[in-house]
């Protein structure tokens, strides 16, 4: 903690305002094809990651040092290849390959103070941008061979290469080779070897340059900055696989009781063992190499089945240990001598002591069992930790925890005949409060606790492509099939009116008017614009028809070309973007026949990237925003399955983060409000009368 910043020298930590935006979107395509004993599949995959950490200014740079804004961006797109052909019924061949290019963008600016010859900080803060940018590639290929040696003993052998150009280029070939072998019929005995070649995540591996923090309230006790290296490990398994049957009523048949039993070892030796952690107050992850790293342990599994009982349960004992960071070794404090330790520091104690990793836990357990009665099932199950490791160099662990779960979940029959399951769960039933880190360890810098108590509920829909396969019908206790239940939703409506029960997907394209106001706090102004702009996406959702009354639910995601800069005055040169959102509504209308009446109401979020420029400076930020949404809308039946709506959405957010600037600190809050004109399309799957 440092004496002032910004002129306050006292500040409660309870009342800390930072913030942290995150989003993930990725997508797959994939194209598989079986002809004449070959198998192949060829894949597009592209994902794009945004973490945007916001401090509180004042309260971080007293309390830490540093107050820092950091923004972490990802764009991957890559192709892979698998195939495998049937050579001789002994001999199946397997290859393939992946490529991928990542684009990363990582802008930090951290406000600090400056030191005296004295090595005091004086209160006059200033700003330090360390920003860096990097494309990287990934590159594999293998080919491997299974051989049946006979019908009891099989062996997998092969090799995989791979290649990467990051911040350090490096490639490793990697032998593998595995052996199972049957002697009768419910045991499996497994052995094998396999060489590993893990690339660092490229986006912890960015370098820092801490010379910029020199003299600073920042600056590192410990400046050595090596690159993050690849890990290359070489990893042993061996284990047994036992299924015991009883209670047959005869040799083939499938109501026997079963017990599954599993146990299995395994050593890991690694050379340049990747780890990462959390270094400072911003909640993100930095990436290092321990020299050595040893990891090994055992695990046991155990399931019963009995007719509609099911039980499970599992048990690790592990450990990892590591010594001697050999890169980001700013990382460690290389200042502080600690008793604890021996008088050594942080990062000496690491060179020259095995320790154990921060993410190390002896022992791990979870068991369950579930019951199905009368078409619904109960269930409830445990996890268990023996706590993770804490303190000093990792030299101690945090006390054991126990976390119980219980749920409940039933099959429900729609008009098509094809099943909705519709579960609730209750998470730690007991309300149990524990910590899963308590604020120290390597690269812990805040406490983490497991989750209060929480109710969840949960709706998933089974579309088949052949409604009459068994796959698509619940079964019941005794076997049959079971439609008309008590339990059972109505049936479809009368066939003499128009039908608007089913699922369906739509396209739809509109326009979009929005307002943007941003305030500077501190009097630094405000300022609005309309915001105009052209919509489109696609929809997908469900109705149910009782009566004239129809009711359902709909998600929706549309991009948008919203973009306007804010007009000259308090926030010259700022700009807001809406490029896309997303909503969750439900619907509950009023069917004349083929035309329905609607209203809607859910929730709604999307992406805002804004520029805001004020006389402390300027700042981009990209944040992920969640709200809610309401609107009204009518659709006309064309033909059976294809209907034409137009609809009308509002949706409104307040006092969205947008960054900060300083000094003087200065922070930024937008309001969004967004009128959504849409029409669209939509095809309704049939449903069966």
């Amino acid at each position: 903690m440092i004496p002032s910043a910004f002129g306050v020298t006292t500040f409660d930590s309870s009342r800390l305002n930072e913030r942290q935006n995150e989003q993930t979107q990725y997508g797959v395509l994939a194209l598989q094809r079986s002809i004449n004993g070959f198998d192949g599949q060829l894949s597009y995959f592209t994902r794009y990651n945004n973490l945007h950490f916001i401090p509180d200014p004042i309260g971080d740079l007293l309390l830490n040092g540093v107050a820092s804004d950091v923004s972490r961006q990802s764009y991957t797109n890559g192709f892979q290849g698998d195939a495998a052909y049937a050579i001789t019924p002994a001999h199946t061949l397997r290859a393939g390959f992946t490529v991928s290019a990542e684009q990363i963008w990582v802008d930090n600016t951290s406000i600090v103070e400056p030191l005296d010859a004295l090595g005091n900080p004086v209160d006059t803060p200033f700003p330090i941008t360390d920003d860096v940018h990097k494309v990287g590639w990934l590159a594999g290929v293998y080919a491997q061979d299974e051989w049946k040696i006979t019908d009891k003993v099989t062996l997998n052998a092969g090799l995989r290469f791979d290649q990467m150009w990051q911040f350090v280029d490096a490639n490793q070939l990697s032998p593998r080779a595995s052996l199972t072998y049957k002697p009768f019929d419910g045991t499996t005995f497994h052995a094998g070897y396999a060489r590993y070649f893990t690339p660092p995540i490229l986006i912890e591996a960015a370098p820092v340059n801490f010379n910029l923090f020199n003299n600073t309230t920042a600056a590192v006790t410990n400046p050595i900055g090596n690159p993050l290296l690849p890990e290359r490990s070489h990893y042993f398994d061996a284990g047994i696989d036992q299924k015991i049957l009883f209670e047959c009523s005869s040799a083939q048949s499938k109501d026997c009781s079963t017990v599954d039993l599993g146990i299995d070892a395994y050593y890991k030796v690694a050379k340049d063992l990747l780890d990462n952690g959390q270094f400072g107050q911003a909640l993100i992850l930095s990436g290092f190499n321990y020299a050595k790293g040893v990891a090994q342990g055992v695990e046991f599994s155990a399931k019963y089945h009995n007719g509609n009982f099911q039980a499970y349960a599992n048990l690790a004992v592990s450990q990892q240990k590591a010594t001697q960071p050999v890169s980001n070794q700013f990382l460690f404090d290389n200042a502080t001598p600690l008793a604890d330790l021996g008088g050594l520091t942080e990062f000496q104690y690491l060179s020259t002591h095995w320790i154990y990793t921060d993410h190390n836990q002896y022992v791990t357990g979870s068991a369950g069992l579930s019951y199905k009665w009368n078409g619904t099932t109960f269930s409830t199950d445990m996890i268990y930790g023996s706590g993770l490791r804490t303190g000093d160099a990792n030299i101690d662990a945090l006390a054991p925890y126990a976390q119980f779960n219980v749920g409940l979940a039933r099959d429900f029959t729609m008009p098509d005949h094809q099943p909705v399951t519709v579960r609730f769960d209750i998470v730690n039933v007991f309300d149990t409060i524990y910590q899963i880190r308590n604020g120290s360890g390597i690269g812990v810098f805040s406490p983490q606790y497991g989750p209060r108590r929480g109710f969840f509920l949960g709706i998933k829909k089974k579309i088949c492509a052949d409604p009459n396969s068994d796959a698509c019908r619940i079964p019941s206790e005794g076997g049959r099939r079971d439609y008309a239940g008590r339990f059972g939703l109505p049936t479809a409506p009368a066939l003499d009116r128009y039908n608007w029960s089913g699922f369906y997907l739509g396209l739809n394209a509109g326009g979009a008017l929005g307002t943007i106001t941003q305030t500077a706090s501190g009097g630094g102004g405000s300022a609005s614009v309309k915001e105009p702009g052209f919509i489109g996406g696609a929809q997908f959702g469900a109705n149910y028809q009782t009566g004239p009354v129809v009711w359902g639910f709909e998600a929706d995601y549309d991009a948008s070309t919203q973009n306007q800069s804010l007009p000259a005055g308090a926030l010259t040169g700022s700009a807001g973007k809406m490029p896309w959102l997303a909503t969750l509504r439900g619907r509950v209308g009023w069917a004349f026949d083929r035309t329905l009446v609607y209203g809607m109401a859910g929730g709604a979020a999307g992406e805002l990237r804004t520029i805001a420029a004020v006389p402390a400076g300027t700042t981009m930020t990209t944040v992920t925003y969640g709200t809610w949404t309401a609107g009204v809308g009518v659709e006309y039946g064309i033909t059976d399955n294809l209907s034409a709506r137009a609809e009308y959405l509002y949706l409104d957010k307040n006092n969205i983060a947008s960054g900060f600037i300083g000094p003087p600190a200065t922070t930024i809050a937008s309001h969004l409000q967004n009128n959504l004109m849409r029409a669209g399309l939509n095809y309704r799957f049939p449903v069966a009368r």
